[in-house]
C-alpha cells in the first residue's frame, strides 16, 4: 500500500514537471513569433519605402503664351487681329509670310501703349528701326524680301495686347519718275552708326531709289551733293505721301514707321553725286 502512494505520487510529480516544460515552450514560441512580428513591421525595404518616397511633380506642361504663331489671314481676307496677354519681360513672337513688293502693316494697341514690337526680315536683319533696336507700335513697309518675316511683341509690365497684321495685296502704282530705270538701294547703317553714304552717278532721265526704314518720332536728315550741283531727291513716306521734293537738304521728324523711299535724279545732263543719310532719337543728336 505504501508503495503503490509512493508511486501515485512520483507520477503526479512526473507530469506536473511535463506541464510546465510545456508550458514554458509554448511561451517561448509566442515571444518568438512577437518579436518576428515586430521586425516585420519595421523594414523599410519595398513598396513601403516607394510609398513614403517624396515624388517629383509633373510640370511637363508649355506655356503656351510664348509659343510661336504663324499668322494665317482667313481665305479673301487680308488682315488679322490677335488678341493675348503678355507677362512682364517675356517676349512672344509671331511669324507672317509674305512677298517682295507687299506692303506689310502692324499696329499694336496696350493699356498706356506698354506694348510694342519689333520686326526682322527672312534673313534675321530689324526693319522697324534703322539706326538702332527700338520697339515700334505702328510699322508700315514695302517689302524688299520674299519670304518668313518674325515679329517680336515685348512689354515692360503685365498687359493685355491686340495686334492687328495687314498685308495689301499689290502695292501702289509707282510714279513714271520712280518706274524709270536707275539703281534701287536699301540704306543700311553699320553696327552702332546712326549715319550712311552713298556715291553714284544717275543719268537724267533716271531715277536713283533708297529705301531706308525708320520709326515714327526719330528724325532723319539727307543731304546730297553733285559735281555740277545738279541732282536732288524726293522723298516718299510710307503712306505715299510726298514729304518734300527737289531738295538737296532735309531734316525732319518723321510721321510714321516703315519704308521710306528717297530718289535721286539729275535737273540737267547726267549728275555724280554723294549722298548721306542719318536717323537720330532726338534732334540733340544732330
Amino acid at each position: 500500500m505504501k508503495i503503490r502512494n509512493k508511486t501515485n505520487l512520483v507520477l503526479v510529480v512526473f507530469l506536473i514537471l511535463l506541464l510546465t516544460i510545456a508550458c514554458g515552450l509554448d511561451e517561448e514560441s509566442d515571444t518568438e513569433k512577437t518579436n518576428k512580428e515586430e521586425v516585420a513591421s519595421t523594414d523599410t525595404g519595398g513598396d513601403t519605402a516607394a510609398e513614403d518616397e517624396d515624388l517629383p511633380d509633373d510640370d511637363s506642361g508649355e506655356n503656351t503664351s510664348n509659343s510661336p504663331t504663324t499668322v494665317r489671314f482667313d481665305k479673301g481676307k487680308t488682315s488679322r487681329t490677335y488678341k493675348k496677354s503678355i507677362t512682364r519681360g517675356e517676349s512672344q513672337i509671331y511669324y507672317l509670310t509674305a512677298s517682295s513688293g507687299q506692303t506689310m502693316d502692324i499696329e499694336i494697341e496696350s493699356p498706356q501703349e506698354n506694348a510694342g514690337f519689333t520686326v526682322y526680315d527672312p534673313a534675321g536683319n530689324e526693319i522697324s528701326a534703322a539706326a538702332e533696336t527700338t520697339e515700334v507700335r505702328d510699322f508700315s513697309e514695302e517689302l524688299a524680301d520674299s519670304g518668313k518675316h518674325k515679329i517680336v511683341v515685348s512689354s515692360g509690365r503685365n498687359v493685355d495686347y491686340s495686334i492687328t497684321f495687314r498685308v495689301s495685296a499689290k502695292t501702289r502704282n509707282l510714279t513714271t519718275a520712280e518706274a524709270d530705270g536707275g539703281a534701287n538701294k536699301t540704306v543700311r547703317f553699320a553696327k552702332g552708326a546712326t549715319s550712311a553714304t552713298y556715291s553714284n552717278s544717275v543719268v537724267r532721265g533716271d531715277r536713283d531709289t533708297y529705301n531706308l526704314s525708320a520709326g515714327a518720332g526719330q528724325f532723319m536728315t539727307v543731304s546730297i551733293t553733285s559735281v555740277e550741283n545738279n541732282a536732288s531727291f524726293q522723298i516718299v513716306a510710307p503712306n505715299g505721301e510726298d514729304l518734300v521734293s527737289d531738295d538737296t537738304n532735309w531734316t525732319e521728324e518723321l510721321p510714321r514707321t516703315g519704308n521710306y523711299r528717297i530718289i535721286v535724279g539729275s535737273g540737267r545732263g547726267n549728275a555724280t553725286y554723294t549722298i548721306k543719310f542719318k536717323v537720330v532719337q532726338s534732334p540733340i543728336d544732330h
